[in-house]
């Protein structure tokens, strides 16, 4: 007799933000990401260590994980970004992807926000 089983996934659903940020050192990097995870109003649920971007010296990637918008349907990732890019106020362009995977690109502009004043670029990520 065999057994339908459901087909196992190889992801785990998340959100993440990957913040490029410019610092001194690591910790100066992990306290600017911080510090702008914060200021964006989103919620973060654990952080990677800073790693030094190799191809821009003084550059530094801390990757945030961030709480599943509640209002966002679970299996939903591109209602999960659209949820979290709205909150930040920013302007979070191009965003592609399917709803089982989604993400967001956010690059300075000519306007000065000072919540990301050290950030070179950011990309929030979704996996449902």
């Amino acid at each position: 007799m065999e057994s339908e089983e459901e087909p196992v996934r190889r992801w785990t659903r998340h959100v993440s933000l990957r913040t490029h940020v410019e610092a001194g050192g690591a910790d100066e990097a992990a306290a600017r990401a911080c510090a702008v995870v914060a200021a964006l109003g989103l919620e973060p649920v654990d952080v990677d260590e800073p790693v030094e971007y190799r191809k821009v010296p003084g550059t530094w990637v801390v990757v945030t994980g961030l709480a599943w918008p509640p209002r966002a349907a679970r299996d939903d990732a591109e209602a999960a970004i659209s949820l979290l890019t709205a909150t930040t106020g920013l302007d979070w362009s191009p965003a592609s992807g399917t709803p089982e995977s989604f993400d967001a690109v956010w690059n300075p502009s000519d306007a000065v926000d000072p919540r990301t004043r050290h950030v070179t670029w950011m990309i929030l990520d979704a996996i449902a």
